[in-house]
């Protein structure tokens, strides 16, 4: 069972529709679909029953909702404290030495942006993202000492 799961099916939940969910999380409402008929097959129960125009919870969603609001609370919890923890160690590692971060054109901006509380908490102000393309990046990790590859997960954005 994905955790990603359990948070669709919490979106749906909350919004007793398979439509306004897939709008609020970004993604079609057919993926949506699929993954909560996977979820549906692994659990083998049925998870909502149809109330006119929306969506409830069946008893056994029910069941898994309370369920799925802890485990996802955990989640996000042990996320930031290992995050804070990372981020906090590392950035005694850089502070006043200045740190370049080299991504793909078309994620430089997003990096940034990610990135930029987090910069500023820890002091990190003498840092900057510059624009690569994958060659140049590929490069540097062969013939740079200190210089490392860091790769976010989709889902993280």
């Amino acid at each position: 069972m994905r955790i990603e799961a359990l948070g669709y099916f919490l979106e749906i939940a909350r919004c007793g529709s398979f439509t306004q969910a897939a709008d609020n999380l970004f993604i079609s409402q057919q993926g949506l679909s699929k993954v909560i008929k996977s979820l549906e097959g692994e659990l083998d129960a049925s998870l909502f029953v149809k109330d006119g125009r929306r969506v409830v919870l069946s008893e056994e969603g029910e069941i898994l909702c309370s369920y799925a609001k802890e485990i996802t609370a955990k989640n996000e919890e042990l996320k930031t404290t290992l995050l804070h923890h990372a981020t906090k160690c590392d950035a005694n590692l850089f502070r006043g030495r200045g740190l370049t971060l080299c991504a793909m054109p078309y994620v430089c901006n997003s990096l940034f942006n990610l990135l930029h509380d987090e910069m500023d908490e820890y002091g990190l102000c003498d840092c900057a993202v510059r624009e690569h393309n994958l060659d140049e990046i590929l490069s540097q990790l062969n013939d740079e000492p200190g210089f490392a590859l860091i790769s976010i997960p989709e889902e993280s954005f």
